[in-house]
């Protein structure tokens, strides 16, 4: 059998309507007729989606001229350079970014009438935070809307674990209103399946750069994808074991998504979005053929609305050292566990999640919430996905129980390991006489894994000057109990506070009393 080279390189569907054609009278008409009404709906979902869909171009400052200060490319007379000036110009037709990706618009649950641009932080890094000096950021972001609309955004909040960012929009300066920029819809059933076939829009190679968004379509060719993300120098610093994304997050599609096309959409057929795109993991040539996207599901959707408040993402921790258990590992031992493998814990930390919980030593996690757990990686996206005091449902095998058992461990604050590159612009709470407190276990810098985890709140930061530093107290300290009071978590502890003035007493963890005093402000000259 002879098969042409030219009818496997055309689309699913294309090859389709040329069979058809070939064939004659091979497909009947109703199989026709279901092959344009697919086009028809790939034409209207595209045309009704792509307005949602921005370009994004990341801008290196000039180093050679002020920064902050943007060139005029009609200030010089010489038509060459006046070309050059053009060519480098984001609001020139002639503009070619060297960094480019796309962005989506979407809104709150609790607030429709809201307007946020959801992209990868990967796309954005180094660019302006909101309500800084721009002129400190290394790059600027240039959006473009379908229309021409366009602006300079900034960031309102980055997670470089879930590699998502969040950037302000500008109606302003867009000369738009936002009833004009419509955000897309989450899709009813967060639910993807594989075989399910969705359309991706974004900016491959910038030719999206005018505000029209490149589209593409294909099929969800698997879910919890962890393919091998090669580390990105020039795009993360942090430690490529902490982003998220090595635990298997990932949709796996058919549809080839190259440069730029990260931070776009990816929809269903009937328009609403189930996934942010990425292009990063075929950066380095890994599996070029294919694509990925972060699934819309509701853990998804709770990073997306903490980072468009403004807020730092907190992922859950548990408090473990988890090792694989092979099936045949299961099979020598005669585990009666209902599934080909699992997870052990190897080491469960004094006065962690799990030890408050009651799990030991040696446990064997089979399922977090009725999600598989087949190895350390499926522990880590579980309980990392879920918000910090969740109570998670997790079945165990231990050989002291009969049968499978279900214990519930509400759960802490994973680590941060790189907060260096973190942007948050709203803390979830204000800082107290100059201190900034967060669970004990907030920052990985902090932790002495050789020692309990202390029922005590961690001091994050200190303002300089503060009551707090003029108070003798330092960053990595760790409070017990404000005017007597036990405080174990940041929220505890602003609400023992929310009504004490003057002087507050705290017992820090090494047992010794600390007086902060309020200090007050000087007083207004008379005039």
């Amino acid at each position: 059998m002879i098969i042409r080279q030219s009818t496997l390189m055309l689309p699913i569907g294309l090859s389709i309507l040329v069979s058809m054609v070939l064939s004659g009278t091979a497909y009947a008409q109703s199989e026709f007729d279901a092959a344009i009404a697919l086009e028809s709906t790939l034409v209207k979902v595209i045309a009704e989606a792509e307005g949602s869909v921005v370009s994004i171009a990341r801008i290196r400052t000039n180093p050679d001229q002020e920064p902050g200060v943007r060139r005029n490319p009609f200030g010089r007379f010489n038509w060459r350079e006046r070309d050059q000036e053009a060519r480098e110009n984001p609001e020139s037709p002639d503009f070619q970014p060297n960094d480019f990706g796309a962005g989506v618009v979407l809104s709150l649950r609790d607030d429709p009438n809201s307007r946020y641009i959801l992209t990868n932080y990967h796309v954005v890094k180094g660019g302006p935070v909101s309500g800084e000096n721009p002129a400190n950021a290394n790059l600027e972001l240039f959006v473009r809307v379908k229309g021409g609309h366009s602006y300079y955004s900034t960031i309102k909040a980055a997670d470089p674990r879930s590699d998502l960012a969040v950037l302000e929009i500008d109606f302003e300066r867009m000369g738009l209103t936002p009833d004009q920029l419509q955000p897309l819809k989450l899709a009813d059933n967060l639910k993807i399946r594989k075989g399910q076939i969705v359309i991706g829009l974004g900016n491959p190679y910038a030719i999206a750069k005018d505000g029209s968004a490149s589209a593409s379509w294909g099929i969800i060719s698997n879910t919890a994808r962890h393919p091998k993300l090669p580390p990105q120098p020039e795009t993360f610093t942090a430690n490529a074991e902490e982003i998220l994304h090595h635990t298997g997050t990932l949709l796996q599609l058919d549809m080839k998504l190259n440069l730029g096309t990260s931070g776009g959409a990816l929809l269903n057929l009937k328009g609403e979005f189930v996934g942010l795109t990425t292009s990063l993991a075929a950066i380095e040539g890994f599996e070029a053929s294919a694509g990925y996207a972060i699934p819309a599901d509701e853990r998804f959707v709770r990073i997306f609305e903490t980072l468009a408040k403004g807020q730092e993402v907190e992922y859950g921790f548990l408090g473990v050292n988890p090792q694989n258990v092979s099936p045949r590992e299961v099979a020598n031992r005669n585990l009666p566990l209902g599934q080909p493998s699992a997870t052990m814990l190897m080491t469960v930390f004094n006065n962690s999640p799990a030890g408050r919980a009651g799990l030991r030593r040696g446990d064997l996690v089979l399922n977090i919430e009725g999600r598989p757990v087949l190895d350390r990686r499926d522990l880590m996206r579980e309980i990392s996905l879920l918000a910090p005091e969740t109570e998670a449902r997790l079945k165990i095998w231990r050989n002291d129980f009969q049968r499978p058992r279900i214990v519930t461990v509400t759960l802490g604050k994973w680590p941060v390991i790189n907060d260096e590159e973190m942007i948050v612009t709203k803390p979830r709470f204000p800082r107290w006489r100059g201190m900034d407190v967060d669970y004990p276990t907030g920052r990985n810098r902090f932790i002495n894994r050789t020692l309990a985890y202390p029922d005590a709140v961690l001091i994050r930061d200190i303002t300089p000057d503060s009551p707090a530093d003029l108070a003798g107290l330092q960053s990595g300290e760790f409070v017990r109990s404000v005017n007597g009071r036990d405080v174990k978590k940041p929220a505890e502890f602003h609400e023992v506070l929310q009504n004490l003035e003057g002087e507050v007493s705290l017992r820090m963890l090494d047992g010794r009393e600390v007086i902060v005093s309020m200090i007050n402000p000087e007083p207004t000259p008379t005039p």
